[in-house]
């Protein structure tokens, strides 16, 4: 069985404003609008593409995306988006990291 890092994590949002699930192929515009915005919130100079997206799911490195991505909805729309990755070291030790984006205009974020 395969073991991924949200699946503790899936019901825990899900409250009457937000609500957490896997993210998918049909999310990549949106993926990519929520990221362009915190990365523009935060004064981050680059930007990321839908066919961008697309690309890191199709030759993932050190990621699942069936598993290490999710959404944040409210109103059924897209306002966040997460993922984890992980880095093997030579000792087999395996270093995981995480990355989130919100739109900033999220209230109570």
């Amino acid at each position: 069985m395969e073991f991924s890092l949200f699946d503790s994590f899936l019901g825990a949002l899900n409250t009457a404003q937000f609500s957490l699930r896997r993210a998918s192929e049909e999310d990549f515009g949106q993926i990519a609008s929520v990221v362009n915005a915190s990365w523009e919130a935060d004064l981050i100079d680059a930007r990321v593409g839908e066919e961008d997206v697309a690309r890191s799911w199709r030759y993932p490195q050190n990621f699942d995306p069936r598993f290490d991505a999710v959404v944040v909805e409210r109103e059924g729309s897209v306002v966040g988006y997460g993922n984890v990755s992980w880095k093997q070291k030579a000792n087999n030790l395996r270093i995981y990291t995480h990355n989130a984006f919100l739109l900033p205009e999220v209230p109570d974020r």
